[in-house]
């Protein structure tokens, strides 16, 4: 079949709609919501339409609250370091001349 006679059916598959969500402006700016005329003004000034600078915005103050990775279980003890200088065949007795943290 040549590329002029070939038939081409659409997908039966259909992307999954987004969801939504109702966002409700505030009467006046404050640390926990805007005014619609702010959003405007910050959509001008960053060349993104008003659900951009939502999403921009959310996705700013994801990255600044939620960790990157699994937070670990803290410090090591003094019991963990030793052991980790018993397998490395570090000398317990020698004086440390320099480290990698303060």
């Amino acid at each position: 079949m040549s590329a002029a006679t070939k038939t081409i059916t659409p997908s039966t598959s259909k992307k999954p709609e987004a969801s939504s969500m109702l966002l409700k402006f505030k009467r006046k700016d404050s640390p926990i919501g805007v005014q619609k005329a702010t959003v405007k003004h910050m959509a001008e000034l960053l060349g993104f339409n008003e659900t951009e600078v939502v999403h921009y915005a959310l996705s700013k103050l994801a990255q600044e609250i939620i960790p990157a990775y699994e937070l670990d279980g803290g410090a090591l003890t003094e019991s963990e370091i030793k052991k980790i200088r018993k397998l490395s065949g570090i000398d317990q007795d020698m004086a440390m001349t320099s480290a990698l943290f303060a």
